[in-house]
């Protein structure tokens, strides 16, 4: 979308006599209007194919922009200016999130991560994040190439589980598939059953279960080992989250109690994507900005 004539609001020749800046009731109005009509603009900029408008103000006068749509629309007023001039800036949608989440196959915290906040947050935000699933944990591994054996909290079984992921997410490149295969293998409880429930796909199920009972499956345990081993800090417990190579034990817990809202912190462009605005914790916080 673009930017192509600026005019008075209404025809006043003097857009500033709207609104006295140094009122204490306009900059609390103006800033829901600005509000309002920027989620208007990120609307239109949708329906028409267009990149969002982001806007800076300054104070003392009020235009209405004039935008030009790409589907030949005509001229459409998308934005009105407050508290000053406005500088127009066309951002895309180009922040990526790095999530790394650190888990094990029967970890009943990683389970219910999974289920409550991974999956629903990707499914709003696949666009924004670029997730590593490792599953490894607490656990440890002793030998060498080829040779390699694992002890894990929750006993062999669950070295098993990891294995099994761990061989899903070598074969299978695409994030949103295996997060539904991990959470089908939450959901299937017994390790061994996992492959015949939550792989439909012939081929690739053999796939996978040669790579477990070979060499190669332990190989590719120990690179999830490494990644585990390599964390700085030190993951303190599990699931354990790091977001753009950022982990602490605050991040954490806020991870695992809203990781809607840890990502949509990561996102500094304006407007915040629609899940981040609705997003319940993200209202409080920018009430209590405001108001509290």
């Amino acid at each position: 979308m673009r930017a192509t004539k600026e005019a008075g609001v209404g025809g006043i020749s003097d857009p500033a006599k709207l609104c006295d800046s140094e009122s204490p009731l306009c900059p609390p109005t103006l800033r829901k209007f600005a509000a309002l009509v920027g989620n208007h603009s990120s609307y239109l900029a949708h329906r028409t194919e267009a990149p969002s408008l982001v806007l800076r103000f300054r104070r003392k006068s009020i235009i209405v922009v004039v935008a030009e749509s790409k589907a030949n629309m005509g001229p459409v007023v998308v934005l009105v200016g407050i508290l000053g001039l406005v500088s127009i800036q066309v951002a895309k949608a180009e922040t990526t999130v790095q999530l790394n989440v650190y888990y094990e196959s029967m970890c009943p915290d990683s389970d219910s991560f999974f289920h409550q906040q991974l999956w629903p947050t990707f499914k709003k935000m696949s666009s924004y994040l670029n997730v590593e699933l490792v599953p490894y944990g607490n656990a440890h591994y002793r030998g060498q190439h080829n040779e390699y054996t694992f002890t894990c909290q929750h006993g062999p079984e669950e070295c098993y589980g990891n294995m099994v992921q761990t061989c899903y997410i070598e074969a299978v490149n695409n994030t949103e598939s295996q997060i539904k295969f991990v959470n089908c293998a939450f959901d299937t409880h017994y390790q061994r059953k996992v492959m015949e429930k939550c792989i439909d796909d012939l081929d690739l199920r053999r796939k996978v279960k040669k790579c477990v009972t070979n060499p190669i499956g332990g190989n590719l345990e120990y690179q999830m080992a490494k990644k585990t081993d390599a964390l700085n800090p030190q993951h303190s417990f599990i699931p354990w989250v790091t977001v753009n190579g950022k982990g602490d034990n605050t991040l954490n817990n806020k991870a695992l109690e809203n990781l809607m809202s840890v990502i949509c912190d990561e996102i500094a462009e304006e407007p915040k994507p629609d899940a981040c605005i609705k997003n319940k914790w993200n209202i409080f916080k920018r009430f209590s900005r405001y108001y509290l």
